[in-house]
């Protein structure tokens, strides 16, 4: 059996299934986001957001509403508009 690295033990897997190196079990999550919350409380419009990390008006609401996860790059720079820390802003339910 392949020596086990941190992903494999972060996993929840059935007793006894052994993974290989080409053998990954990723659950699907949902991403959840602060952003509203916090655009609000700073007072911005959701146009100002999206000016201030170069990207639309229309991806910032579909971030808001949860319909589009962000690319990593994005997420972070949203996080530095309001001077958060990246878990203050984003998190990850894995049981979706």
């Amino acid at each position: 059996m392949p020596e086990a690295d941190d992903d494999d033990r972060a996993l929840s897997l059935p007793v006894g299934t052994q993974l290989t190196g080409t053998d990954r079990f990723i659950a699907k999550g949902r991403v959840f986001n602060k952003i509203r919350e916090l655009r609000q409380r700073a007072g911005l419009t959701q146009a100002e957001l999206a000016d201030r990390v170069s990207a639309t008006r229309q991806t910032i609401i579909a971030v808001e509403a949860g319909k589009y996860a962000p690319s990593l790059e994005l997420a972070f720079r949203i996080a530095r508009v309001f001077g958060a820390p990246f878990e203050d802003v984003w998190s990850f339910d894995d049981a979706g």
